[in-house]
Protein backbone atom coordinates (compact mmCIF):
# COMPACT_ATOMS: atom_id res chain seq x y z
CA UNK A 1 0.00 0.00 0.00
CA UNK A 2 2.12 3.26 -1.23
CA UNK A 3 5.50 3.51 -1.25
CA UNK A 4 7.71 5.23 0.76
CA UNK A 5 10.86 7.10 -0.83
CA UNK A 6 14.21 6.97 0.01
CA UNK A 7 15.58 10.34 2.25
CA UNK A 8 15.03 13.78 -0.13
CA UNK A 9 15.20 17.22 0.18
CA UNK A 10 12.14 20.01 0.58
CA UNK A 11 12.45 23.52 0.04
CA UNK A 12 9.28 26.05 0.68
CA UNK A 13 8.81 29.32 0.32
CA UNK A 14 5.74 31.88 1.35
CA UNK A 15 5.40 34.23 -1.25
CA UNK A 16 3.43 37.73 -0.86
CA UNK A 17 2.41 40.25 -3.71
CA UNK A 18 1.02 43.64 -3.95
CA UNK A 19 -1.91 42.24 -6.20
CA UNK A 20 -3.22 39.21 -7.44
CA UNK A 21 -1.75 40.34 -11.28
CA UNK A 22 1.71 40.05 -10.01
CA UNK A 23 1.09 36.91 -8.42
CA UNK A 24 -0.44 35.55 -11.65
CA UNK A 25 2.78 36.73 -14.00
CA UNK A 26 5.07 35.59 -11.13
CA UNK A 27 3.18 31.47 -11.40
CA UNK A 28 3.54 31.65 -14.78
CA UNK A 29 6.73 32.59 -15.77
CA UNK A 30 7.88 30.64 -12.77
CA UNK A 31 6.65 27.15 -13.62
CA UNK A 32 8.01 27.15 -17.49
CA UNK A 33 11.68 28.01 -15.36
CA UNK A 34 11.22 25.48 -12.88
CA UNK A 35 10.31 22.80 -14.92
CA UNK A 36 13.28 23.44 -17.02
CA UNK A 37 15.37 21.65 -13.55
CA UNK A 38 16.58 18.29 -14.08
CA UNK A 39 17.03 17.18 -11.01
CA UNK A 40 13.83 18.69 -9.40
CA UNK A 41 11.83 15.73 -8.97
CA UNK A 42 8.74 17.64 -7.87
CA UNK A 43 7.41 21.19 -7.53
CA UNK A 44 4.16 22.32 -6.01
CA UNK A 45 2.68 26.29 -6.25
CA UNK A 46 -0.44 26.83 -4.60
CA UNK A 47 -2.62 30.06 -3.75
CA UNK A 48 -3.20 30.11 -0.35
CA UNK A 49 -4.76 34.40 -0.40
CA UNK A 50 -5.54 36.33 -2.79
CA UNK A 51 -2.21 37.85 -2.78
CA UNK A 52 -0.14 35.22 -1.64
CA UNK A 53 1.70 31.66 -2.67
CA UNK A 54 3.22 28.57 -1.31
CA UNK A 55 5.97 26.49 -3.47
CA UNK A 56 7.40 23.39 -2.20
CA UNK A 57 10.12 21.77 -4.34
CA UNK A 58 11.83 18.04 -3.66
CA UNK A 59 14.94 17.14 -5.16
CA UNK A 60 17.04 14.01 -4.64
CA UNK A 61 19.36 15.59 -2.39
CA UNK A 62 20.64 18.94 -0.78
CA UNK A 63 23.66 18.49 -3.36
CA UNK A 64 20.77 18.91 -6.44
CA UNK A 65 19.07 21.47 -4.66
CA UNK A 66 21.55 23.79 -3.69
CA UNK A 67 22.96 23.79 -7.63
CA UNK A 68 19.72 25.40 -8.60
CA UNK A 69 18.92 27.23 -5.48
CA UNK A 70 21.81 29.51 -6.92
CA UNK A 71 20.63 29.37 -10.32
CA UNK A 72 17.32 30.29 -9.29
CA UNK A 73 18.52 33.61 -7.33
CA UNK A 74 19.97 34.50 -10.22
CA UNK A 75 17.55 34.15 -12.29
CA UNK A 76 15.04 35.89 -9.92
CA UNK A 77 17.54 38.50 -10.16
CA UNK A 78 17.72 39.27 -13.54
CA UNK A 79 13.56 38.89 -13.66
CA UNK A 80 13.40 41.51 -10.98
CA UNK A 81 9.54 40.73 -10.23
CA UNK A 82 7.49 43.81 -9.45
CA UNK A 83 4.90 43.50 -6.50
CA UNK A 84 6.96 41.21 -4.68
CA UNK A 85 5.94 42.01 -1.25
CA UNK A 86 7.80 39.35 1.26
CA UNK A 87 8.99 35.60 0.88
CA UNK A 88 9.69 33.20 3.72
CA UNK A 89 12.09 30.09 2.73
CA UNK A 90 12.59 27.07 4.85
CA UNK A 91 14.71 23.83 3.69
CA UNK A 92 15.25 20.61 5.26
CA UNK A 93 15.45 16.65 4.87
CA UNK A 94 11.87 15.40 3.74
CA UNK A 95 11.19 12.90 7.06
CA UNK A 96 8.26 11.50 5.63
CA UNK A 97 7.39 11.06 2.53
CA UNK A 98 4.00 8.65 1.41
CA UNK A 99 3.45 8.74 -2.60
CA UNK A 100 -0.15 6.50 -3.82
CA UNK A 101 0.92 4.13 -6.51
CA UNK A 102 -1.29 4.38 -9.18
CA UNK A 103 -2.81 0.56 -8.64
CA UNK A 104 -3.94 1.68 -5.13
CA UNK A 105 -7.89 2.28 -4.51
Amino acid sequence: MGQESEMRFVRTAMVDFQTEEDLKEYVEVHKVFMSSFEKLEQIIIYQTGPTSIQAIVIYEDAEALQKDKEKTAKWREEQNFKGVVDTILHQGDCLFDYKRTWYEP
